[in-house]
């Protein structure tokens, strides 16, 4: 009899516990519940009557088991292997640099171009422009900058503090005459002025057989100076001019000399050499005529960068 009454008991609470699980599952799913550990707590708590007993143990509450997936979540690394913003400035810094080489490059450009030296401050105050002469031989006058030279072809004018003079033969009718500056270091100015020679009419039955004018009985004293300085081996400079004709002329220097007449039309010329003349250091060269004139001219021997 009490084996029967154990085994309808084993039965009974088989059927009840088996009934209970099912009834929990079937609440969890119901509610709508995709959380496995939820539905894990409501089967574990629930208690499957047998009479007037409970399976399981009131007094012990159901040991909840945390699933894995509920594990604490590690911090997300939010720099993804980037720099810290902290050293963002760095760039910053990087960028804040570039407009300063951009601010230089204008002065880049500033030096490139290249102007051309300006030559020496140079006039010609003597004659006017189309001033017209009567006579052949003109003078010429100007302003010039301190320790700079003035030419007209190969001829060299003087030059003192009061400025520059040259004296020149101007051709009947319009003369365009051009002058050149130049200044210690070789840079230079060109000006131009216009004159006119108005040359006598020539009466026809004063010429000889072949149609010159007449000797002159008379003519004013001129001197002039070719070169002004040389570099040759042997230096030498060529003066010529007017004078009264058959008048000498006298070319006297310290290291070179020479003597000439004037031909039948006043003119005269002669090449003097200085070969004793020292490098570099400017002489006076007097000349002189029978009829009274003179005149007074520097000479220098340059090139001695070219003797061994």
């Amino acid at each position: 009899m009490k084996r029967r009454s154990l085994t309808i008991f084993t039965v009974a609470f088989t059927v009840v516990l088996v009934a209970g699980v099912a009834l929990a599952q079937v609440g969890t799913f119901s509610v709508g519940s995709d959380d496995p550990v939820a539905m894990f707590d409501a089967a574990s708590e629930l208690t499957v009557p047998v009479g007037d007993e409970q399976v399981g143990d009131e007094a012990d509450e159901p040991e909840v088991v945390e699933p894995e997936h509920r594990s604490e979540i590690p911090e997300v690394d939010k720099t993804d292997g980037t720099e810290p913003e902290a050293n963002e400035p760095e760039a910053n810094e990087a960028e804040a640099d570039e407009p300063e080489a951009e601010a230089d490059e204008p002065e880049a450009e500033a030096d490139e171009p290249e102007h051309e030296p300006a030559g020496p401050e140079f006039s010609i105050d003597y004659p006017e422009n189309e001033t017209r002469f009567d006579r052949a031989v003109a003078v010429f006058e100007g302003s010039v900058q301190p320790g700079a030279t003035v030419h007209r072809g190969k001829y060299q004018a003087e030059v003192s503090d009061d400025g520059w003079r040259i004296e020149l033969v101007l051709a009947p009718g319009k003369n365009v005459v051009s002058f050149l500056a130049v200044d210690e270091t070789g840079n230079e100015t060109e000006r131009s002025v216009t004159v006119f020679y108005d040359a006598p009419a020539a009466d026809e039955g004063d010429k000889g057989d072949k149609g010159e004018e007449p000797p002159p009985a008379e003519v004013e004293f001129e001197a002039y100076q070719k070169y002004g300085s040389c570099s040759e081996p042997v230096p030498y400079d060529v003066f010529y001019g007017r004078a009264t004709p058959g008048a000498t002329v006298w070319i006297e220097s310290p290291y070179g000399s020479a003597t000439t007449t004037a031909n039948d039309r006043g003119k005269w010329e002669a090449k003097v050499t200085f070969p004793e003349a020292p490098f570099d250091d400017p002489f006076t060269v007097v000349i002189e005529s029978s009829d009274g004139g003179r005149a007074v001219f520097s000479f220098v021997r340059t090139g001695a960068e070219h003797e061994g």
